[in-house]
């Protein structure tokens, strides 16, 4: 019974977040959590499929910056002053160009696609695991606009359909570790955790990918 009533408030709580273009599925889970409600949008809208589009000229401007500064392995000064995620020096590694990635996908099923930067699977750092540095979107006049920017005391994953989650501290007093939604170019806050088990793997292809699209 118990378990019954749990379900039935994440189904609740699930259903308040999830834009109404959405549907659910339930997948049987094999551990001790029971059921999984998984969030699955259709194939495709008039920007991009789900599993992310085509470089749109808004964002190639951003992307060129972003391509030249991990080739040329920009230092965390630089792309602080760039106005980049300075964490991005932290996961050059040997290829660069394949340890950090990009998507331009439409989270929250407008006709318009956003722009994340994030880290690829290729890295392994249990500290950098799934981690995002930063998104955009179009602004009102459809230039490209910062949603959100990361860094180590402020980090943002990607927790499935629309959902972000935004972990960190300022101080031993000041903390935050929530959920946050994205509607029209705007993070709200939801108001509860996602556990870090619930990150989920933005589909990101990496940088290297970027010249060979054009």
């Amino acid at each position: 019974m118990k378990r019954m009533i749990e379900l039935l408030v994440m189904l609740a709580l699930l259903a308040a977040v999830l834009p109404a273009s959405a549907d659910l599925i339930w997948s049987e889970d094999m551990s001790d959590t029971g059921f999984l409600i998984v969030p699955v949008y259709p194939e495709s809208t008039d920007c991009c499929s789900i599993a992310g589009c085509t470089v749109q000229d808004v964002y190639t401007e951003i992307l060129e910056r972003y391509y030249t500064a991990v080739s040329e392995q920009w230092s965390a000064a630089d792309l602080a002053e760039a106005g980049f995620c300075f964490m991005m020096a932290d996961v050059y590694g040997d290829d660069p160009l394949n340890n950090v990635g990009y998507a331009i996908t439409d989270f929250d099923r407008d006709g318009s696609c956003e722009l994340l930067i994030g880290v690829m699977p290729t890295v392994e750092n249990e500290f950098f695991e799934k981690m995002l540095f930063e998104m955009y979107a179009r602004d009102e006049e459809g230039q490209a606009a910062l949603v959100f920017n990361g860094w180590d005391r402020n980090r943002y994953y990607y927790a499935g359909a629309d959902l972000f989650a935004n972990v960190g501290s300022s101080s031993a007093f000041d903390s935050v570790d929530t959920t946050l939604q994205y509607k029209d170019g705007a993070l709200t806050d939801l108001g509860f955790a996602t556990d870090a088990a619930d990150y989920v793997w933005a589909q990101l292809q990496p940088l290297s990918a970027f010249k060979s699209e054009k």
